[in-house]
């Protein structure tokens, strides 16, 4: 309003003039005419204050202008300092997302491919630790699952590869391989190792008579009344056919007789309960027993010694204890 009542003002004053001056126009000779004189004088007013107002209408303007100029400058500010904290809560935002991603993608696929390692390496006994249940904690579980499956079935073939199947008793292979971590002990901290090789006699008697399943069952009772006689620290293994092998550790070629003579009376003092229809099959067993306090050991020495006495066992009548030493 005040604007607008400044340029109201200065266009009166300036159409004023504007009528002053036609005056002047119509006289005809106004130059050094008073009256002429006296009409520029008006006009000039007149038009002095038509520019008078629009001074007054641009000061308004220009301080309007310098209020909004100001404005303007706070907003900027403003806006500046809402930037900056778009800016950083965006990166705030940013690094919380990275940390979220590391740790419910990044950390778990690590841990997948680690435990890949592991299972690579052998290690089956290792598990990925699972704690929810997305899809990656999903496979997880699924490689742990896995993990145990074959730590499972890897027990199961270390135990066929190491036992006997009828019996359960250690087999040939365990024999060599326990004889050989044996031999080893006994000769770091000078220990004595014996050897006793059993051998039921006419087995194959035993067969032709009651069958292969008797003969069978007759194995497996031996195996089970000779894991009640020897000591915790015997080792028990099935040699093969009707042959069973004891490797007695701090044993001396001396003392393996008397744990022969043992075996030997305890099987043949009971009969064997074969079958329903042979619930009584009397079995006897030869033995040959071999020792040693000297070093270093031979293995095959020391099973070949334990075997000529049980054949020595054999060809003196059977059912009997035979040593490098002595027979009874």
């Amino acid at each position: 309003p005040e604007k607008r009542t400044f340029v109201q003002r200065s266009q009166e004053s300036w159409q004023a003039g504007e009528r002053l001056s036609e005056q002047i126009f119509t006289l005809p000779d106004p130059i050094g005419n008073r009256a002429g004189a006296e009409l520029m004088v008006r006009m000039d007013t007149h038009l002095q204050a038509a520019s008078d107002q629009l001074k007054l209408v641009i000061e308004l303007a220009l301080g309007e202008l310098s209020s909004q100029h100001e404005v303007v400058h706070q907003l900027s500010l403003q806006l500046g300092v809402i930037l900056v904290f778009f800016l950083a809560l965006v990166t705030v935002m940013v690094l919380i997302g990275l940390s979220l991603v590391r740790h419910w993608i990044f950390a778990p696929l690590e841990q997948l491919r680690a435990a890949a390692e592991q299972f690579g390496a052998g290690n089956l006994a290792y598990r990925i630790p699972v704690h929810g249940k997305d899809e990656i904690d999903q496979v997880a579980e699924t490689f742990n699952h896995m993990a145990a499956t074959l730590a499972q079935d890897r027990q199961v073939l270390h135990e066929l590869a190491v036992h006997d199947q009828l019996t359960g008793l250690f087999n040939v292979r365990e024999f060599h391989r326990l004889l050989e971590m044996e031999i080893i002990r006994a000769q770091r901290y000078a220990h004595t190792l014996a050897v006793l090789m059993v051998d039921i006699d006419h087995f194959k008697a035993i067969n032709d008579r009651y069958g292969h399943e008797t003969g069978d069952r007759v194995l497996q009772q031996l195996a089970a009344r000779l894991r009640g006689i020897i000591r915790e620290t015997d080792l028990l293994f099935r040699w093969g056919g009707e042959e069973f092998v004891i490797l007695m550790p701090h044993t001396g070629p001396g003392e393996a007789p008397a744990l022969g003579e043992r075996i030997r009376a305890a099987v043949a003092e009971r009969p064997f309960v074969a079958s329903d229809a042979h619930p009584a099959v009397a079995v006897t067993v030869s033995l040959g027993v071999a020792g040693t306090s000297a070093w270093p050991i031979d293995p095959d020495g020391l099973l070949g010694r334990a075997d000529a006495a049980c054949y020595r066992a054999k060809e003196g009548g059977r059912n009997r204890v035979e040593s490098e030493t002595a027979s009874t």
